[in-house]
């Protein structure tokens, strides 16, 4: 199953997760806990080499998306990583955001994926090929603002209503 958990890390990494689950203006730096009354920021959302991590840096914890699942929801280990999974259309589930109304092509678009694809070294090209700082692009690609799309970069465009 790990290597299942590895693919949903990369279609559906930590602040995509977030966001799904209404936590996106947590999803920085440096912000209020989630899990506990907060006045002060004491939560943090980083990447490493290893994936996105949390931090409650006043005690709630540290941990990955499965574990902020784990917290969100109050479940057991093995009902996140589950739910996990299903949400980002790991294993044979369709991922969980999908309206079962839509329309579905064979190719499922997980925005998750290309947000995943974005690399340390590509957001570094991209900052010194646009005359961006880096700070800007990791805030982009942090708040699931930004992607890879057949290697070419891509922006979220929110559905609206016909008019």
């Amino acid at each position: 199953m790990s290597g299942d958990v590895q693919e949903a890390k990369r279609r559906l990494p930590l602040p995509v997760l977030m966001n799904q689950l209404g936590l996106g203006e947590h999803s920085r730096k440096s912000a209020l806990c989630p899990f506990h009354e907060d006045h002060h920021n004491s939560f943090s959302v980083f990447q490493s080499e290893r994936g996105w991590f949390f931090k409650c840096h006043a005690g709630c914890g540290v941990g990955d998306e499965i574990i902020l699942l784990e917290k969100h929801k109050n479940i057991s280990r093995n009902q996140a990583t589950k739910l996990y999974l299903k949400m980002a259309g790991v294993n044979g589930y369709a991922p969980h955001n999908s309206a079962p109304n839509q329309k579905q092509t064979a190719s499922v678009f997980n925005w998750g994926a290309c947000v995943g694809a974005v690399t340390p070294a590509y957001l570094q090209e991209l900052a010194e090929s646009r005359g961006y700082s880096l700070e800007f692009c990791l805030w982009l690609h942090q708040r699931a603002l930004i992607g890879l799309y057949d290697d070419c970069i891509a922006f979220p465009i929110p559905r609206t209503p016909a008019r």
